[in-house]
């Protein structure tokens, strides 16, 4: 009864050894199919180039913009800027630039010749400038920021165009003589420096009056007799009136300008007496110039030496 019990099973197990080798032999027939190769790369053989901007100009001003708010210093692009100057100073190598030429002494000589030589005051005027160097200072600024102030246009004359060189005279001089009579208008700092009015009212400031007055007079009979000749109706103070305020109100600009000349030659004499240097004796000049000197001049139109409309 055992062995027959055991028959069906080991056939069971022959069967299923032989389906497991038939099933491996079967597989070992197959023969795998190949994988297609990958699509070709449309960008492969090409060159690739770098992207340049537009506008160098712009990229660097933005860089440079971007730092600055950052603050962290120079960027790339100013680096490499200062690297080729610095190459073309100093040159491929390395080697130092060519010392500058220095103008010979005798061309600088003629240089300072040709300059304007600064007025040389008298020791009586520049003593009523401040003693104080820092006080000298801070009212030469104040005088110096009102001489940058814009000037207005200077006004034409009317009348005929052959007699406008004349008729600019007459409003000249008729100009600067009210604005010397004038009572109000003038700075008190300035003119605790260099008074005008106390400057008209000296023998030689009266005399100076006097001559620029009998001068104006000549210029009217004269100008008033040629406007006749060219049949002109109109009068000449009103042809001349805009002309002659615009002369007025100038004169103080003048004066202001003379100040600040006054204070400048203080300041120095006061720094040389600080630092104990000799100061210039005046026996050398040929002329010095005080308060009744000064008036000539601005009763003339004539700025200091150096002087410009705008500004000393």
């Amino acid at each position: 009864k055992g062995a027959l019990a055991k028959a069906p099973v080991q056939g069971l197990a022959k069967g299923a050894a032989k389906g497991a080798l038939a099933k491996a032999k079967a597989k070992a027939l197959v023969v795998p199919r190949p994988k297609p190769p990958p699509p070709p790369d449309p960008r492969k053989g090409l060159k690739e180039e770098p992207i340049v901007p537009e506008n160098l100009n712009e990229m660097a001003v933005a860089e440079a913009a971007a730092d600055w708010a950052n603050n962290r210093g120079p960027s790339r692009t100013m680096l490499a800027a200062a690297r080729f100057v610095e190459q073309k100073v100093k040159g491929s190598d390395g080697a130092k630039a060519a010392p500058v030429a220095v103008e010979p002494a005798w061309k600088k000589r003629k240089l300072e010749a040709q300059k304007p030589a600064a007025p040389v005051f008298r020791p009586e005027l520049l003593a009523k400038a401040p003693a104080n160097l820092q006080t000298c200072r801070s009212l030469l600024l104040f005088l110096e920021k009102k001489l940058d102030e814009k000037e207005a246009e200077r006004p034409p004359v009317k009348g005929p165009q052959a007699l406008h060189p004349l008729m600019f005279l007459v409003a000249g001089i008729a100009g600067r003589l009210a604005g010397v009579a004038e009572k109000s208008g003038w700075d008190a700092r300035a003119k605790r420096v260099l008074d005008i009015a106390a400057a008209s009212t000296e023998t030689g400031g009266v005399a100076a009056l006097a001559a620029a007055k009998k001068r104006l007079e000549g210029l009217q009979e004269d100008v008033k007799k040629k406007l006749k000749e060219k049949g002109e109706e109109g009068a000449l103070e009103v042809l001349v009136a805009e002309r002659q305020a615009w002369e007025q109100a100038r004169l103080k600009r003048s004066w202001l300008a003379w100040c600040a000349q006054l204070l400048r030659a203080r300041e120095a004499a006061l720094l040389a007496e600080a630092e104990g240097a000799a100061v210039p004796a005046l026996g050398g000049h040929k002329k010095t110039i005080g308060a009744v000197e000064v008036l000539q001049a601005i009763l003339a139109g004539d700025l200091p030496p150096g002087a410009s409309a705008r500004g000393a």
